[in-house]
């Protein structure tokens, strides 16, 4: 029997494995940016920035992410814990007329270059101003590979996370679930962009906060180095008559790098 064995491993050449995916298996960074919230339902801008003018409904957002992958990274399919945290500012909360030189006062342009130069001050100045925290934790597991041999292949993938919404002021936190699928460009110049749709609750909805569709596109594109620029456009919908939402951030990522 051994010699059978031995005979087939010379005859016929052993299979190869997959080839390993080439993503580290921790990832970290910071993210920093401004919320458009000129489409937001009145429901979801009373907690995230209901002072705002009705020219004016931008809010900067910045925080962390990170993922980690739980299965080898030779096999076929890949199982990922992600996470996020989201602090944002409501623009009553800025005295830009006694601070005008503040981080958060600049403009759009000067405050994303003042991240990329100096990303840890920059964050910290949206910490400090925070009115709200978004935050959210959530296994991925992406089980096929469309184009694996192009510059930018695509990974399918379902998910299913847990998050909340706290707000200064408010004692309550708001739960924010989803359950959903889609695809995520795991590498190349456009790394990170993806497009998914969620079954989705969100208790910042009075009515019919429980059973909403979530959709979401996310284009993502590597400017220098860690620096990658983003843009997000989300919908929160009822599929129905009540409240609806739609959501677009723009910023730039910096990938934490060991």
């Amino acid at each position: 029997m051994r010699t059978w064995c031995a005979l087939l491993l010379l005859i016929a050449p052993p299979r190869a494995f997959p080839q390993s995916d080439p993503r580290p298996s921790f990832g970290a960074g910071l993210h920093f940016g401004v919320a458009i919230d000129e489409f937001v339902a009145p429901e979801l801008r009373r907690y995230l920035n209901p002072e705002a003018a009705a020219s004016h409904r931008e809010r900067p957002v910045g925080g962390f992410f990170f993922e980690y992958r739980l299965s080898p990274s030779y096999l076929p399919s890949q199982l990922w814990l992600y996470g996020k945290a989201i602090h944002g500012v409501r623009t009553a909360t800025l005295d830009c007329a006694s601070a005008p030189s503040s981080t958060l006062c600049k403009p759009f342009a000067e405050r994303v270059a003042s991240f990329a130069t100096q990303p840890a001050s920059t964050i910290l100045a949206v910490l400090r101003s925070a009115t709200s925290l978004e935050a959210h934790s959530g296994m991925r597991l992406e089980f096929l590979t469309l184009n694996p041999d192009s510059s930018s292949p695509a990974k399918a993938f379902c998910k299913a996370q847990a998050g909340a919404l706290a707000v200064r002021g408010r004692p309550e936190l708001l739960a924010v679930y989803q359950t959903g699928c889609g695809l995520l460009v795991p590498a190349g110049n456009f790394a990170g962009s993806a497009i998914e749709v969620a079954y989705h609750r969100n208790d910042a909805f009075a009515f019919h906060g429980r059973r909403r569709l979530f959709v979401s596109a996310a284009l993502k594109k590597r400017v220098a180095g860690p620096l990658r620029w983003t843009s997000e456009v989300a919908l929160d919908a009822d599929a129905g008559p009540y409240a609806d939402s739609i959501q677009t951030t723009v910023g730039l990522e910096l990938a934490l790098r060991p």
